[in-house]
């Protein structure tokens, strides 16, 4: 007898064969189990797979759409003051020149002419935008240590880019370790009121202590 499920062949008068009933699996065991269709398992793998693209897309879209608003600012160029130095600077009196950059023009004037003929300032172009002069690279540095002023705040007003404030900044400064023994110098206030100071120990009112 054949289980149940199973049909038989007749081959040859005498071997007989079973086979499953269509639509019916065989386990290990001998146990019949209803085979699934396979149009519902590739049915639901093409869903899967076309929600996953679905999915890929969308965020393929929005990332497209978060590098374009965060990095085309970055391409724009910036507004700046154009001509700062020769419209405004140059028509400063001399107490309006002292205000801004903390010296007298007659000290600036100084600097400039003994930094273009020093070694830190570059005289020859290397194409592209043509070099700053010595005027802007002591006039920036000038403002941006005077006015405690940040790079962009100072590229901006002398019309540059915040990479090129940065360079004449970094110029000037090696400039201005080079001849700091020369000139720069600290006010001698407390020095010469520690001198008058001794001048008049042992006076009446202040005793002079013996060693």
């Amino acid at each position: 007898m054949l289980p149940t499920g199973l049909f038989s062949t007749f081959r040859g008068g005498r071997e007989w064969e079973a086979h499953p009933i269509p639509g019916t699996t065989r386990s290990p065991g001998g146990v019949l189990a209803e085979k699934k269709p396979l149009s519902d398992e590739s049915t639901s793998s093409s869903s899967s797979s076309s929600s996953d693209d679905e999915d890929f897309e969308e965020r393929q879209a929005l990332c497209e759409a978060f590098f374009r608003e965060t990095f085309s600012e970055s391409h724009r160029e910036r507004p700046k003051i154009l001509g700062f130095i020769e419209n405004v600077a140059r028509l400063y009196t001399d107490e309006q020149f002292r205000q801004d950059f903390r010296v007298s023009r007659r000290v600036a004037e100084t600097l400039i002419r003994g930094f273009e003929g020093s070694r830190h300032y570059p005289c020859s172009d290397r194409g592209g935008s043509p070099s700053k002069t010595a005027e802007e690279h002591i006039l920036v540095f000038l403002w941006f240590a005077a006015n405690k002023a940040c790079l962009r705040d100072v590229a901006g007003r002398f019309g540059m880019a915040t990479a090129t404030a940065f360079r004449v900044v970094e110029r000037t400064l090696e400039y201005f370790l080079d001849i700091a023994e020369e000139v720069i110098s600290f006010p001698g206030d407390l020095d010469q009121l520690s001198a008058d100071f001794e001048q008049i120990s042992g006076g009446v009112y202040i005793p002079r202590l013996e060693e």
